[in-house]
């Protein structure tokens, strides 16, 4: 997902669209930039931790970085500033449970 540059913002505005999933490649690339570019234009972001990932970063003076860490590392920095980090299926649970109440909301007036 990327919003800068595009109409993606005017498209879900338009929409009503108030909520973005991210589920991409890299974590602390593509995934971190639409997740902080999401958050700072309004959005609520829920960033999903098991359909992210990354790559090893090979040693260039620093040692080798395993793609599990620097996976972990971003999650706790998203999930401290940006995003609501959550499994897809946590995600899943929750857009189920958000439907069945707006039915039930629908079915009571």
């Amino acid at each position: 997902m990327s919003i800068q540059g595009t109409d993606l913002d005017i498209i879900l505005r338009t929409k009503g669209i108030e909520n973005v999933a991210i589920a991409e490649l890299t974590t602390e690339d593509c995934c971190f930039a639409a997740a902080r570019d999401a958050m700072y234009r309004g959005y609520k972001v829920a960033f999903l931790s098991d359909v992210t990932g990354t790559y090893d970063y090979k040693d260039i003076g620093f040692g080798m970085v395993p793609a599990e860490e620097v996976h972990r590392v971003f999650l706790t920095i998203l999930g401290g500033s940006t995003a609501h980090v959550m499994t897809a299926d946590e995600y899943m649970q929750k857009v189920d449970s958000a439907a069945e109440e707006a039915a039930q909301v629908s079915f009571d007036k």
